[in-house]
């Protein structure tokens, strides 16, 4: 009966360390200066995360609806669709996705596409950012390496007092054991 209690304690409070505090996608559209037919999107995800899957799509495009642009599998490889003109990742936690599109089209189609990078995660699940060309707000944006380092520190620090937490438990247990 006490390991019981112990074990479902145990597994609770894992639960709780391993789902504390969520992670943030961030997306930023860079229109290219030389060639207005051409930009690029970049997506990642702020954060201690085991990434599986990454989608770049766009709304709004010709009226099409949503279209998916580039899917990213750290394992298997990549697979684009037109008008993405490469894709791949930039970091373990963040993609790019260069786009070309007709100098005719570029102009009239932009005005109200969105773009969107969806990161299937582990623990955390699916998070999903959207971002608008000509957005004049900052939004969140691509991370500078002292956020990156921040949120690496959070999870190490996040990891260790977890361990930390669970060793002198175990001690506990096994010291009312023999007290017993």
């Amino acid at each position: 009966m006490g390991q019981m209690q112990t074990l479902v304690l145990f597994s609770t409070l894992l639960t709780l360390c391993v789902s504390e505090g969520d992670p943030e996608v961030w997306v930023q559209v860079q229109m290219e200066a030389t060639n207005l037919s051409s930009f690029s999107v970049h997506c990642g995800v702020l954060g201690y995360n085991i990434i599986s899957l990454v989608t770049v799509s766009c709304e709004g495009f010709v009226d099409t609806g949503r279209t998916i642009l580039a899917v990213l599998h750290p394992e298997h490889g990549t697979q684009q669709w037109a008008p993405a003109r490469q894709a791949h990742w930039e970091t373990p936690s963040s993609v790019s996705v260069t786009l070309t599109m007709e100098q005719s089209k570029a102009r009239s189609s932009l005005a109200n596409t969105t773009f969107c990078c969806e990161f299937v995660t582990f623990p955390h699940g699916s998070r999903v950012a959207c971002r608008d060309l000509h957005r004049s707000d900052p939004g969140l944006s691509a991370p500078t390496p002292a956020l990156s380092l921040q949120a690496d520190l959070v999870g190490i620090l996040g990891t260790s007092g977890f361990f930390l937490f669970a060793f002198i438990f175990i001690l506990c247990l096994r010291w009312q054991q023999r007290h017993w």
